[in-house]
């Protein structure tokens, strides 16, 4: 019931936006929470998809497949948020290149 619930409050915003990484991280989100592992892992996938710099999607990928037992995946997630977090931090001391 929870998930046919967050499923469908979150849907409007993909079907708006199909490729928009916040929203599909958002609902990844949701899924998360009603512990649809399954759900959350494909809407953060799609997300990871659009944006693969997102660090709110990868970090929340790494997670879910932390929680599906996804051991070599969840580090390969780890490791790829962490590339982009010393990207972003390097970007930000550097300025625009």
């Amino acid at each position: 019931m929870r998930f046919a619930a967050t499923r469908s409050k979150r849907a409007p915003a993909v079907r708006l936006a199909p490729s928009d990484a916040k929203a599909l991280t958002a609902l990844g989100l949701a899924l998360l929470k009603v512990g649809d592992l399954g759900g959350a892992a494909s809407a953060l996938e799609e997300a990871v998809k659009a944006d693969p710099n997102s660090e709110s999607a990868m970090s929340n990928l790494a997670k879910v497949y932390e929680m599906q037992g996804r051991a070599a995946e969840a580090e390969s997630a780890r490791e790829r948020f962490q590339e982009i977090y010393d990207w972003k931090s390097v970007r930000q001391k550097v300025g625009p290149l």
